[in-house]
Protein backbone atom coordinates (compact mmCIF):
# COMPACT_ATOMS: atom_id res chain seq x y z
CA UNK A 1 0.00 0.00 0.00
CA UNK A 2 1.77 3.35 -1.02
CA UNK A 3 0.44 7.19 1.05
CA UNK A 4 -2.00 8.80 -0.53
CA UNK A 5 -0.16 11.95 0.23
CA UNK A 6 3.25 13.65 1.38
CA UNK A 7 4.85 16.30 3.06
CA UNK A 8 8.12 17.34 1.48
CA UNK A 9 9.92 19.51 4.36
CA UNK A 10 12.61 21.21 2.07
CA UNK A 11 15.42 22.25 4.31
CA UNK A 12 13.50 22.35 7.40
CA UNK A 13 14.64 24.52 10.00
CA UNK A 14 14.88 22.19 13.15
CA UNK A 15 17.50 23.26 15.30
CA UNK A 16 17.10 21.15 17.69
CA UNK A 17 17.61 17.77 16.09
CA UNK A 18 21.47 19.30 15.22
CA UNK A 19 24.17 18.82 17.97
CA UNK A 20 27.34 20.10 19.72
CA UNK A 21 29.44 23.13 17.45
CA UNK A 22 26.95 22.28 14.41
CA UNK A 23 23.60 23.22 16.72
CA UNK A 24 25.84 26.83 18.29
CA UNK A 25 26.82 27.76 14.95
CA UNK A 26 23.24 27.63 13.31
CA UNK A 27 21.95 29.67 16.71
CA UNK A 28 24.51 32.10 15.84
CA UNK A 29 23.90 32.30 12.52
CA UNK A 30 19.90 32.70 13.32
CA UNK A 31 20.70 35.60 15.96
CA UNK A 32 22.85 37.24 13.76
CA UNK A 33 20.37 36.92 10.89
CA UNK A 34 17.97 38.59 13.09
CA UNK A 35 20.19 41.16 14.28
CA UNK A 36 21.58 42.27 10.77
CA UNK A 37 18.67 41.28 8.57
CA UNK A 38 18.19 44.63 6.84
CA UNK A 39 22.21 44.96 6.30
CA UNK A 40 21.88 41.06 4.82
CA UNK A 41 19.12 41.78 2.62
CA UNK A 42 20.46 44.67 0.89
CA UNK A 43 23.94 43.34 0.43
CA UNK A 44 22.29 40.35 -1.34
CA UNK A 45 20.14 42.79 -3.28
CA UNK A 46 23.07 44.37 -4.44
CA UNK A 47 25.56 41.38 -5.45
CA UNK A 48 22.54 39.54 -7.06
CA UNK A 49 21.18 40.21 -10.52
CA UNK A 50 17.83 41.57 -9.40
CA UNK A 51 16.78 45.49 -10.42
CA UNK A 52 18.27 47.24 -7.93
CA UNK A 53 15.87 50.18 -8.41
CA UNK A 54 12.85 48.22 -8.19
CA UNK A 55 11.30 49.76 -4.80
CA UNK A 56 8.87 47.64 -4.61
CA UNK A 57 10.46 44.55 -4.66
CA UNK A 58 13.20 46.14 -2.32
CA UNK A 59 10.65 47.49 0.27
CA UNK A 60 8.56 43.40 -0.08
CA UNK A 61 11.50 41.97 0.45
CA UNK A 62 12.86 44.29 3.50
CA UNK A 63 9.14 43.85 4.90
CA UNK A 64 9.11 40.15 4.67
CA UNK A 65 12.69 40.07 6.15
CA UNK A 66 11.76 41.93 9.04
CA UNK A 67 8.71 39.87 9.89
CA UNK A 68 10.46 36.67 9.66
CA UNK A 69 13.53 38.67 11.62
CA UNK A 70 11.31 39.77 13.89
CA UNK A 71 8.98 36.68 14.26
CA UNK A 72 9.97 33.33 12.74
CA UNK A 73 13.31 33.16 14.03
CA UNK A 74 12.38 33.16 18.13
CA UNK A 75 10.07 30.87 17.25
CA UNK A 76 12.44 28.41 15.19
CA UNK A 77 15.07 28.82 18.29
CA UNK A 78 12.73 28.07 20.17
CA UNK A 79 10.51 25.33 19.03
CA UNK A 80 10.64 21.66 19.56
CA UNK A 81 9.68 18.89 17.40
CA UNK A 82 8.12 16.02 19.06
CA UNK A 83 9.75 13.46 16.57
CA UNK A 84 8.36 10.58 18.33
CA UNK A 85 4.58 11.35 18.08
CA UNK A 86 4.90 12.71 14.98
CA UNK A 87 6.53 8.99 13.68
CA UNK A 88 3.63 7.15 15.56
CA UNK A 89 0.95 8.79 14.29
CA UNK A 90 2.36 8.33 10.75
CA UNK A 91 2.62 4.42 11.28
CA UNK A 92 -1.18 4.44 11.38
CA UNK A 93 -1.55 6.97 8.53
CA UNK A 94 -1.65 7.22 4.87
CA UNK A 95 0.61 10.32 4.97
CA UNK A 96 4.25 10.55 4.54
CA UNK A 97 7.21 13.25 5.34
CA UNK A 98 10.08 12.94 3.28
CA UNK A 99 12.45 15.33 4.28
CA UNK A 100 14.55 17.32 1.79
CA UNK A 101 17.38 19.67 0.73
CA UNK A 102 18.98 21.19 -1.99
CA UNK A 103 22.19 19.64 -3.06
CA UNK A 104 23.93 22.79 -3.32
CA UNK A 105 23.09 23.66 0.13
CA UNK A 106 25.01 20.74 1.76
CA UNK A 107 26.97 22.84 3.64
CA UNK A 108 24.31 24.81 5.06
CA UNK A 109 22.82 23.64 8.98
CA UNK A 110 19.27 22.94 7.01
CA UNK A 111 20.79 20.63 5.07
CA UNK A 112 22.04 18.93 8.29
CA UNK A 113 18.52 19.11 9.88
CA UNK A 114 16.97 17.55 6.64
CA UNK A 115 18.92 14.95 6.58
CA UNK A 116 18.57 14.40 10.93
CA UNK A 117 14.89 14.37 10.47
CA UNK A 118 14.14 11.32 8.08
CA UNK A 119 16.72 9.42 10.88
CA UNK A 120 14.14 10.15 13.55
CA UNK A 121 11.28 9.26 11.33
CA UNK A 122 12.45 5.99 9.56
CA UNK A 123 11.57 7.54 6.44
CA UNK A 124 13.65 8.48 3.45
CA UNK A 125 15.98 11.91 2.39
CA UNK A 126 15.77 13.24 -0.75
CA UNK A 127 17.98 15.40 -2.19
CA UNK A 128 17.48 18.37 -4.86
CA UNK A 129 19.10 20.15 -7.21
CA UNK A 130 20.00 23.82 -6.21
CA UNK A 131 20.14 25.13 -2.94
CA UNK A 132 17.44 26.12 -0.72
CA UNK A 133 15.27 28.04 -3.05
CA UNK A 134 15.80 25.74 -5.66
CA UNK A 135 12.23 25.80 -7.32
CA UNK A 136 13.05 29.59 -8.01
CA UNK A 137 16.69 29.61 -9.53
CA UNK A 138 18.44 28.09 -12.22
CA UNK A 139 17.79 24.59 -12.15
CA UNK A 140 13.74 25.41 -11.50
CA UNK A 141 13.39 22.44 -14.13
CA UNK A 142 15.80 20.26 -12.87
CA UNK A 143 13.73 20.71 -9.20
CA UNK A 144 10.21 20.52 -10.91
CA UNK A 145 11.00 17.28 -12.72
CA UNK A 146 12.49 15.79 -9.15
CA UNK A 147 9.69 16.97 -7.35
CA UNK A 148 7.23 15.08 -9.66
CA UNK A 149 9.35 12.01 -9.32
CA UNK A 150 8.92 11.90 -5.67
CA UNK A 151 5.24 12.79 -6.19
CA UNK A 152 4.61 9.68 -8.60
CA UNK A 153 6.65 7.48 -6.80
CA UNK A 154 4.59 8.21 -3.79
CA UNK A 155 1.69 7.37 -5.53
CA UNK A 156 2.79 4.33 -6.77
CA UNK A 157 3.17 5.35 -10.56
CA UNK A 158 6.14 4.85 -12.55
Amino acid sequence: MHPSSALIPHEPVLVQLLSGDELEQAKCFLKSLQKNQQKEILKLLASSELDNKDSELTNRLLSNSTYFAEKEILGILNYTLDSHALKIALTSSLFQVLPAAGRASRESFTYGCSILLPQQLETNFIEFPGHHGGYNSEVHHEFAEKLHDVICRNRGEN
